[in-house]
C-alpha cells in the first residue's frame, strides 16, 4: 500500500511531467513553428536543438514519472527551464513591439494593442511559470523522486 507522502510524491512527478508530455503534443504537430521559436535562441542548428530539447522533454518527463535517476532529469529539466525564460522574455519583447503599418485606420490598430498587451502579460507569466519549474527541477536533482520510485536516490 502506497503512503499519503508516497502518493504526494507522485502527483508532483506526474503533475510536472504531465507540463511537458502535454506541451510536445503542440510542439510536434507545429513543427515549423517550434523551430522558428528555437532559432530565437539557436540561428544556427535550429533543427538539432529543436529535436533535443524534444528529447529533453520525453525522456526526462517519463523518468519523472517512473522515479528513474530523477536527479539527472532535474539538472537537465533546470538548463531547459532557464532558456524557456529567456525565450519567453525575447518573445514578449517581440510581441510588445508589434506595430501595424501607418496606412492601418484606428479600427485596427486598437485589437493590434491589445492583442500585443495580452500575448506581453501572457510571455512573461510563462517567463515566471520556468522560474517556478526550474525551482522544482532543482528540487528533483537535489532529492530524486522520492517513494515509489525505480531508482534509489543518488546523493543519500
Amino acid at each position: 500500500m502506497i503512503s499519503l507522502e508516497g502518493l504526494a510524491w507522485l502527483i508532483l512527478r506526474i503533475g510536472y511531467a504531465w507540463l511537458y508530455l502535454h506541451a510536445l503534443v503542440g510542439l510536434l504537430n507545429q513543427w515549423q513553428s517550434t523551430e522558428d521559436m528555437v532559432s530565437l535562441l539557436f540561428p544556427k542548428f535550429t533543427s538539432f536543438f529543436a529535436a533535443l530539447m524534444i528529447a529533453v522533454m520525453f525522456v526526462c518527463s517519463i523518468s519523472l514519472i517512473l522515479g528513474f535517476y530523477a536527479e539527472i532529469a532535474g539538472f537537465f529539466l533546470c538548463f531547459y527551464n532557464l532558456l524557456g525564460m529567456r525565450l519567453h522574455y525575447k518573445l514578449a519583447n517581440i510581441v510588445k513591439n508589434f506595430q501595424l503599418s501607418k496606412l492601418a485606420d484606428e479600427a485596427d490598430r486598437e485589437p493590434l494593442q491589445n492583442a500585443a498587451e495580452l500575448g506581453y502579460v501572457g510571455h512573461i507569466t510563462s517567463a515566471q511559470k520556468n522560474a517556478v519549474l526550474f525551482a522544482v527541477a532543482i528540487f528533483f536533482m537535489i532529492l530524486g523522486s522520492g517513494p515509489v520510485s525505480l531508482t534509489q536516490p543518488m546523493w543519500f
